[in-house]
């Protein structure tokens, strides 16, 4: 069971994001995939994938020498709200 409370997405706005077009790779259970970085923060990320992931998994954000622990803290058709364990 995780740690993490239901939070809507407008929750996690309090930090400042940066909307950018960027590609990232996100890492889970099943797999690799690329993503879509459409806003990033210190606290996480709105991204977009190709294949569905699943609200609640944790996952890898990787860009470049960044790679991240993060919980899926919520999806919206193809967009997913990564919620990252620790701000960098």
């Amino acid at each position: 069971m995780s740690h993490f409370s239901k939070i809507e997405p407008t929750e996690l706005r309090n930090a400042p994001r940066k909307h950018v077009l960027m590609q990232a790779t996100i890492i889970g259970a099943d797999g690799s995939q690329l993503a879509f970085v459409k806003d990033l923060a210190l606290t996480g990320a709105r991204i977009q994938c190709e294949r569905p992931l699943k609200e609640g998994a944790d996952v890898l954000f990787k860009r470049g020498d960044d790679c991240r622990a993060a919980h899926i803290a919520w999806i919206r058709k193809e967009e997913a709200g990564l919620q990252f364990y620790r701000e960098r």
